[in-house]
């Protein structure tokens, strides 16, 4: 049996160094009063309790401003004789007055009306919602639209569309993450599908193996399907013999013989001798010339 005296606390967090930002400052009162709360034994005295918080000020304005309240611990102890706390609860007063959101409510209310899902995954979405709307005032049907609004288009138009929508925020909260949830699970068994029968191969403890189902190699598989098709079930149609007399007629068919080089009928590249060679030539130099050899033809304008 552990004796009373030998019992051992939990370990505790220890708060994070606060360095005077607004926007940190009631995480950092909520991080000490955590530690303090679970070792109430250990800071029984509020002057301890304060110095101990003041300890973790060390930065930028917080350290500044621990400075002078130091100074004035020191005036109020040692000159007048008197603490210049009462309690912790007159220190967190102070430091809230200070450095806390003036109007948190304001604030929670404008990240709430400008929060949107974007990329993240509907689960951390409802999570940053919920910690926004703490403390908003937002209630009812007005943070049902606001979370509706929220989320992204196709997943709010799926649920509004749905034979039975979701109509209180508990139940948008509850069918939005399954949704997400569903969606990306598609999304992932439409990337493993794609991988099989491709050739690739993934590796495993006991080496390396195809992605391909084992057993009949010649199985394709069908994306959002589970049918399959085995190569040789399929009966293959060889190509029919060729009429050794079509090349003939197929040739009879084709127009006269073209040069690539000067472009002219009745011979090939390779029997040209124009010096004229347009697969040298530009754009502006093809036109140029044809323009040329129509004004030459009796059209002075080149282009009529």
């Amino acid at each position: 049996m552990q004796h009373q005296g030998s019992y051992k606390h939990p370990k505790f967090a220890t708060p994070p160094k606060f360095s005077g930002r607004m926007a940190d400052a009631q995480s950092f009162a909520n991080a000490c009063r955590l530690y303090i709360g679970g070792m109430p034994e250990q800071f029984a005295n509020p002057r301890s309790t304060v110095y101990w918080i003041l300890s973790y000020m060390q930065d930028d304005m917080a350290a500044e401003w621990r400075d002078n309240l130091i100074e004035e611990l020191y005036q109020a102890e040692q000159v007048r004789g008197e603490p210049l706390f009462k309690t912790v609860k007159e220190f967190w007063n102070l430091f809230m007055a200070d450095f806390g959101d003036p109007d948190l409510q304001s604030t929670k209310i404008l990240r709430l009306r400008t929060m949107t899902q974007g990329t993240k995954t509907m689960d951390q979405h409802v999570q940053d919602f919920k910690n926004a709307a703490r403390g908003s005032g937002y209630v009812g049907t007005p943070l049902v639209e606001e979370f509706k609004r929220s989320i992204n288009k196709a997943l709010r138009e799926k649920l509004s569309n749905a034979e039975t929508s979701p109509v209180t925020i508990q139940q948008w909260y509850t069918r939005t993450i399954a949704s997400d949830r569903q969606w990306r699970k598609t999304k992932a068994e439409e990337q493993l599908y794609a991988g099989y029968g491709t050739g690739h191969s993934k590796k495993t403890g006991t080496g390396s193996t195809s992605l391909q189902p084992q057993g009949n190699r010649s199985q394709t598989w069908r994306t959002g399907t589970q049918q399959t098709q085995t190569q040789q079930n399929i009966p293959t149609n060889p190509a029919p013999a060729r009429d050794p007399n079509a090349m003939d007629v197929d040739r009879n068919k084709r127009g006269p013989i073209i040069c690539y080089k000067c472009r002219r009928p009745g011979h090939m590249a390779k029997d040209c001798r124009s010096r004229m060679d347009v697969r040298n030539m530009s754009y502006e130099e093809i036109i140029n010339y044809c323009k040329g050899k129509m004004e030459t033809q009796g059209f002075p304008n080149g282009d009529k």
